[in-house]
């Protein structure tokens, strides 16, 4: 339909898609909204997040996978080992301001280069994380996964993840981005939880 458009799939920082798209060695970026005002943003989802606590937190509950939000004090997992992205990411930025909001002060154990692995070893039990309902659902968990964390849903009113996509508007991304954005909405409607 684009004969004009190379679609290739990366995974990169939101600073950096920032940066290839300024530059235009980008065309577009599916993630959360970027900082700036040169590039636009059309808003796809907004994706429910929960805290993965593991088995080595005191915070943690042997023999149930779900802890209630409201029961839990927060601030004792000041100090723990927590899995994040890179500092400069927008989505570890707001996870950031969350955990300052909540008065928890987290020891980054470890940084990897994308959400998904930092969910997958939070899942593994390596440390706690925020990340999106989606990454921890209970479907995708062993056995073994489930007996050795908790998952904490974060009320939707509390915080969520947007994201979309972000281009440099012009003639010739204006109709794909349309496309693109509805075939991202459908997807993300069929599989994030409603809550």
């Amino acid at each position: 339909k684009y004969p004009n458009i190379h679609a290739q799939i990366t995974r990169m920082t939101s600073r950096d898609a920032e940066k290839r798209l300024l530059s235009g060695t980008l065309d577009f970026f599916v993630g959360h909204a970027l900082q700036s005002h040169k590039v636009d943003y059309q808003p796809a989802a907004r994706l429910p997040l929960v805290l993965v606590i593991p088995k080595t937190s005191k915070l943690f509950v042997p023999g149930q996978l779900y802890s209630k939000y409201e029961d839990l004090d927060l601030t004792k997992l000041s100090g723990e080992s927590f899995i994040g992205t890179p500092q400069e990411d927008n989505y570890q930025r707001l996870v950031n301001s969350y955990y300052n909001d909540v008065g928890i002060t987290p020891e980054y154990s470890i940084e990897v280069p994308d959400l998904h692995l930092a969910s997958d070893l939070a899942l593994e039990h390596v440390g706690a994380i925020v990340t999106p309902e989606p990454f921890a659902g209970e479907h995708r968990l062993t056995d073994e996964q489930k007996a050795g964390i908790n998952i904490v849903k974060i009320p939707t009113d509390v915080l969520t993840a947007n994201f979309g996509i972000s281009y440099i508007k012009n003639k010739q991304t204006s109709e794909p981005v349309t496309d693109l954005l509805e075939i991202i909405t459908d997807y993300v409607d069929e599989y994030t939880p409603k809550r």
